[in-house]
């Protein structure tokens, strides 16, 4: 979602508030979270029930992508999480490499090494860090 739309803060919102749902000691405005709790003991439990693993189930049980389309989505929706995954950037670099060469529509006159659609061709090292970043 681009952020320039005059849309964009109310959707993310109805977003987070979607994925908050069920969570009444939770206060959420665009990407601020606010856990409120009574005690020490208490907040410590709030916190987790926010960050239960099912949360992240998507993650885990997201397929190997094939298309780099599919490979876009994978790596948007860990982009949240990859503050919070130690040395994010050198585990991701085998999968991020496949989007090299792709044309970018601010940028029209790069060469086009790959297509959207086509296939991806998965190494040995791409593959691992497609797992080790699933489990980080």
């Amino acid at each position: 979602m681009q952020f320039g739309l005059c849309n964009a803060a109310s959707t993310f919102q109805r977003f987070v508030d979607e994925v908050l749902r069920g969570l009444n000691f939770v206060y959420a405005f665009i990407d601020d979270i606010l856990v409120a709790s009574s005690s020490e003991a208490e907040h410590i439990q709030h916190l987790r029930l926010l960050f239960n693993e099912d949360r992240v189930e998507a993650i885990f049980k997201f397929p190997k992508p094939t298309t780099i389309t599919q490979l876009r989505r994978f790596l948007g929706m860990l982009n949240y999480y990859r503050r919070f995954i130690r040395q994010a950037a050198h585990i991701l670099a085998p999968l991020v490499k496949f989007l090299k060469g792709i044309r970018n529509k601010k940028r029209p006159k790069r060469k086009v090494k790959t297509k959207p659609e086509e296939a991806l061709e998965w190494t040995d090292e791409a593959t691992t860090a497609f797992e080790l970043v699933k489990q980080a």
